[in-house]
């Protein structure tokens, strides 16, 4: 490195470590700096000089100094208040984007932060999470709500494993935040509840006018949810749903099935919002044959009327038979969808392929962008099952579709003659000009399987013709070079593979499905990614069209969900 260029770690210019005598090393030890950065754990400012001397100080003093903050104790509460009021440290307090507070249940104090802390000094705080405040035994102080209307810069509020008198407390924390645009909770319960006539006869005032999103966590049935009976339950989490369902200002939903006791009580908190715009329901519910009475609350569906019309629709690590029944009871009024992802944990249904296939036809034009993910083989294939690798279509009347992700976690006995022929048909149907992107992924989880059989209907020529005309349609001239990808992965539960068995679903894979994507591989369009991690990316006969391995042997877990 040249004299005249200063280092930078994470984009902080700091200066190398320059000793009095040549070739010699610090009188300080590296843990005794560490040690004297931790005795500055109060000094932001100080921690920052210390960031600007050296390498060595640098790494000792950077942990330190983080846009969020972890308060655990009154007095780390004490510390934090005294640090934001010394007038050095102003900096301080607008470089903090985080405050989180966990409270002690020996020694509560969350009940008291929003007094002690200077919101007013956090101008750019825009995230605040409460963890484990218990407010059954500890109220709040009076001032509470009041100074929290000090954290104006917060859009962001989580409530974890929270525990309340009243419902009303709930929504006195979300109106107390005058900016609060997202409020996630995971785990909220509650002492007691009004019963819910009176509910309905006391609406409850708003003043939350912006609040956009809700996210709804936990199990609403789990033991350490509820210690009391069911009856009761039933009562006081729908208090907490009556609470959340009275911001009619909410657009999006992002919900844990699990946290409805029933499927009626799921179907009348979602229709509460009638200017619902995206909704993101995850995992499979652990629903009884019970439900709750029709007119329960604010959750009547008669109380709000939806509206919807444009909306994103995700379902994640959820089973083909809960998303039917979800689909099914909101066919009506899912108008138009512009954004579809469905992540299954199983297998698709023939009465799921149905719905969705109903739901991509009235969606039309408006829909751009089909995300589809299941498992393939796990049950075999019984008389009148649906495709294996079954995609979700026709995407005939789907003119406007920019993005389509199609991945499968494949065990045996699926093949690889029925998924070519599942392309075949996915590529046949597709109408849209407007494509940008067509990721399509095939996990391996277990081995052997007849996807080595090489004598197969996708290898004749007839197939191979088709598959051409398919791919040589109008519609897909306008395919961006590198924009499609098709991508097999060995995914299983064994470490380390055979090579001869590796390279025998290698040379299946280029003798059955390369051929067939010729004219996208001439044209550069696609990527074919083989499971010893070697890809294809141009004319099959060009010895440069492979691209080297990036590993041997793919092991990768793919049973979480994907970003959506």
């Amino acid at each position: 490195m040249a004299i005249w260029e200063v280092p930078k770690v994470n984009g902080v210019e700091y200066r190398l470590p320059v000793y009095t005598i040549k070739d010699t090393l610090s009188t300080l030890p590296q843990e005794v700096i560490e040690l004297i950065a931790n005795f500055l754990s109060d000094e932001p400012v100080q921690l920052a000089t210390c960031c600007l001397t050296c390498s060595a100080w640098y790494h000792a003093a950077r942990p330190h100094l983080r846009q969020w903050k972890t308060i655990r104790s009154e007095e780390a509460l004490r510390t934090l208040v005294r640090v934001l009021l010394t007038k050095r440290n102003e900096r301080y307090g607008r470089a903090l984007r985080s405050l989180e507070i966990w409270d002690n249940a020996r020694k509560p104090f969350a009940h008291v932060f929003s007094l002690r802390v200077p919101g007013r000094l956090l101008v750019h705080l825009t995230a605040l999470r409460l963890h484990g405040i218990d407010w059954s035994t500890v109220r709040p102080h009076p001032r509470f709500f009041k100074d929290l209307s000090g954290f104006a810069s917060v859009i962001r509020l989580t409530l974890v494993k929270c525990r309340f008198r009243r419902p009303e407390e709930l929504r006195a924390i979300a109106n107390g935040l005058p900016n609060l645009k997202f409020f996630s909770l995971s785990l909220i319960t509650v002492a007691s509840a009004p019963p819910a006539a009176d509910v309905i006869r006391k609406s409850p005032s708003i003043s939350n006018l912006v609040l956009d999103k809700i996210q709804l966590f936990g199990s609403a049935s789990a033991p350490q949810a509820y210690s009391v009976g069911s009856d009761d339950v039933q009562r006081l989490h729908q208090s907490v749903l009556d609470a959340l369902a009275s911001y009619s200002t909410v657009t999006s939903l992002q919900l844990d099935a699990d946290q409805f006791l029933s499927f009626p009580q799921c179907q009348r908190f979602i229709r509460a919002f009638p200017r619902l715009q995206a909704i993101h329901m995850m995992r499979d519910p652990t629903w009884g044959p019970s439900s709750l009475p029709v007119d329960a609350g604010l959750l009547d569906s008669q109380t709000k009327p939806c509206a919807w019309d444009i909306m994103q629709l995700r379902m994640s690590s959820v089973s083909a038979k809960f998303t039917a029944q979800f689909l099914e009871a909101f066919a009506s009024v899912f108008c138009r969808v512009v954004t579809l992802s469905i992540a299954l944990k199983d297998e698709p249904t023939t009465s799921l392929l149905s719905v969705v296939r109903m739901l991509l036809r009235e969606s039309g034009s408006t829909l751009h962008q089909v995300e589809w993910r299941c498992k393939v083989g796990m049950t075999g294939l019984p008389p009148n099952s649906p495709d294996p690798f079954a995609i979700p279509g026709p995407l005939t009347y789907n003119v406007n579709l920019t993005q389509l992700h199609v991945s499968f976690n494949v065990y045996p006995p699926a093949s690889m003659s029925s998924f070519s022929l599942s392309l075949l048909a996915f590529f046949s149907q597709i109408e849209s000009q407007c494509l940008q992107g067509i990721d399509i992924r095939v996990y391996v989880k277990r081995l052997p399987l007849p996807l080595m059989n090489t004598d197969t209907q996708s290898a004749t020529a007839k197939f191979v013709t088709d598959f051409h005309a398919a791919l040589s349609r109008g519609v897909f001239a306008g395919l961006p070079a590198g924009s499609v990808r098709v991508g097999f992965v060995l995914s299983t539960e064994t470490d380390i593979l055979p090579v001869g068995t590796v390279l025998s679903l290698v040379a299946t894979i280029e003798s059955s499905l390369v051929p067939c994507f010729t004219p996208w591989l001439c044209r550069g369009v696609v990527a074919i990614q083989l499971p010893d991690g070697t890809t294809i990316e141009d004319n099959p006969r060009d010895e440069v069209a492979r691209s080297p391995p990036t590993t041997v042997h793919t092991i990768e877990d793919t049973d979480s969900d994907h970003a959506s």
